[in-house]
C-alpha cells in the first residue's frame, strides 16, 4: 500500500515536469527551424558567387529533411505559412538570386574579355597611330625629293591602309568600353556614367578620335589623287562621320550637365569633321581642276559639278566655232592634246564616274559633253576619201621603194664577176 502511495505520488509529481518538458520541446523545435530559415534567407542576400548559392540551396534541402517530420506543429505555430510555406518563400527567393548571381558572373567573364579587348585595342590605336604619323613624314619627304612615283605611290597606298584600319579600331574600342555595362546610356546611373567617362579618360578615346581626323586631313593636304580615290575617301568620312554621331549621343549623356572640357569638345570634333569633309571637297576640285592647268586646255576654273559642266562645255563651244573658222593645220592638234591627253584617258575614267555617282553630273549632261567632243572631232577629222587616198599614195611609196631596191639587187647580181 505504502508502494503503490509512493508510486502515485511521484507520479504527480512527474507527469507536468514531462508535459512542461514536451512543450519546452516543442518550443524549441519551432524556434531553431524559424532561427535556420531567417539565418538561410539572409545568407541568401548576402550570396556574390554560384559557391555561396551552392552551399545554401544545401542548407535548404537539410532543413526540410531535419524538420519534416515536425510539419504538423510548424504549421500550427506559424500560421499562415507552416511548414511548406516557409520552404516555399526560400526556394523562391534562392532561385531569384541563383538568377542574379548567374548573369553577374557571366557578365563578369564578358566584361573581363571586353576590357582585355579594349587593351588589345587600344595598343593597336597607338601603334598605328605612330607607324601613320611616320608615314606622313615619308610622303612628304618623297614628294619633296621628287624621287620614284613608285615609292610614293607605295607609302600613300599603306598610308591610306594605316588611317582607314585606326578609324575602324577607335570606334571598337569605344563600343568595347559601353557594352561592358550592357545597357543604354540613359538607363545607367550616376556612377556608371562616371565610370564610363574614367575609362574614355584612360584609354585616350578623345584625343584618338582627333588624332584620326587630323591625319585624314594631313593625308589630303600632302596628296593628290583621281576622282574616283577621293570618292573612295568620301564614303570612308561619311562612315567616320556616321558612327561619330552615334558616339556623340553616347558621349554627350555621359558629359552632360558637367563643367568638364569634355562636353564642350564634343561640338569641337564636329567641327573638325567639317573641316575634313570641307578639305576633300576641296581636294576634289582643285585636282581635277589641276588636270587641265597642266596641259595647254584652258578651260576656266570650276569648283562644283555646275560650274565644270557650264565651263568645259563653254571651252568645247569655242574649239567647235574655231574648228568650223580656222583652217589652220593646228586645228586637229589642238583637239588630239584635249580627247587624248586629258579627256578620254583622265577625266571620262577617273573623274565623270565619280561626279555622276555624287550628283555633280547627270547623265545627260555627260552625254551632252561627249557629244560636243564628238563633233569636235567630226570637224578637225579629214574626210574619209582624204584619208583613202593618203593611205594609197602611203603604200604606193612602200611598192615602189621595195620594186627599185629589188631592181637594184638584181643588177648587183649579173655585174658581179664570175656571173
Amino acid at each position: 500500500m505504502i508502494s503503490y502511495r509512493n508510486f502515485a505520488l511521484t507520479l504527480l509529481i512527474a507527469l507536468p515536469a514531462v508535459v512542461v518538458s514536451q512543450v519546452r520541446s516543442d518550443y524549441e523545435i519551432v524556434r531553431a527551424f524559424e532561427n535556420e530559415s531567417v539565418a538561410i534567407a539572409t545568407s541568401i542576400e548576402a550570396a556574390n558567387t554560384t559557391v555561396e548559392i551552392v552551399d545554401v540551396e544545401s542548407r535548404i534541402l537539410e532543413l526540410d529533411s531535419t524538420y519534416r517530420e515536425y510539419r504538423a506543429l510548424i504549421d500550427r505555430a506559424l500560421y499562415p505559412d507552416g511548414f511548406a510555406g516557409r520552404l516555399m518563400k526560400l526556394r523562391g527567393q534562392l532561385t531569384y538570386a541563383k538568377d542574379k548571381i548567374t548573369i553577374i558572373e557571366s557578365q563578369y567573364e564578358r566584361i573581363t574579355e571586353l576590357e582585355s579587348q579594349v587593351r588589345e585595342l587600344s595598343q593597336q590605336v597607338e601603334n598605328l597611330a605612330g607607324e601613320n604619323a611616320k608615314m606622313l613624314g615619308e610622303m612628304k619627304r618623297l614628294r619633296d625629293s621628287k624621287t620614284t612615283i613608285d615609292s610614293l605611290n607605295a607609302v600613300i597606298i599603306k598610308l591610306r591602309q594605316g588611317l582607314r584600319q585606326r578609324d575602324e579600331l577607335i570606334f571598337a574600342l569605344v563600343d568595347s568600353l559601353f557594352m561592358q555595362y550592357d545597357k543604354n546610356v540613359d538607363a545607367m546611373t550616376d556612377r556608371e556614367k562616371r565610370g564610363v567617362a574614367a575609362r574614355l579618360e584612360r584609354r585616350n578615346v578623345f584625343s584618338g578620335i582627333r588624332q584620326s581626323i587630323e591625319d585624314n586631313a594631313r593625308f589630303l593636304e600632302a596628296t593628290e589623287l583621281t576622282g574616283n580615290d577621293i570618292l573612295t575617301l568620301s564614303e570612308e568620312h561619311e562612315s567616320f562621320a556616321s558612327k561619330w554621331r552615334g558616339l556623340g549621343k553616347k558621349l554627350a549623356e555621359v558629359y552632360g550637365g558637367t563643367r568638364t572640357k569634355r562636353a564642350a569638345e564634343l561640338a569641337t570634333i564636329d567641327t573638325m569633321l567639317n573641316s575634313w569633309k570641307g578639305k576633300l571637297n576641296g581636294l576634289y576640285w582643285r585636282t581635277l581642276n589641276n588636270v587641265f592647268a597642266r596641259t595647254s586646255v584652258q578651260v576656266a576654273p570650276f569648283s562644283s559639278g555646275k560650274e565644270f559642266f557650264a565651263n568645259l562645255g563653254a571651252y568645247l563651244d569655242e574649239e567647235i566655232r574655231k574648228a568650223r573658222d580656222e583652217k589652220d593645220g593646228q586645228r586637229y592638234f589642238r583637239y588630239e592634246a584635249f580627247a587624248d591627253s586629258i579627256w578620254n584617258s583622265h577625266v571620262v575614267p577617273e573623274w565623270i564616274p565619280s561626279m555622276v555617282r555624287t550628283g555633280g553630273l547627270t547623265e545627260e549632261e555627260v552625254k551632252i559633253l561627249q557629244a560636243k567632243v564628238d563633233e569636235w572631232e567630226d570637224i578637225v577629222s579629214p574626210p574619209l576619201t582624204t584619208v583613202y587616198i593618203v593611205i594609197g599614195i602611203v603604200m604606193l611609196v612602200v611598192v615602189l621603194y621595195l620594186y627599185r631596191r629589188y631592181m637594184r639587187t638584181r643588177e648587183g647580181v649579173k655585174t658581179a664577176p664570175g656571173a
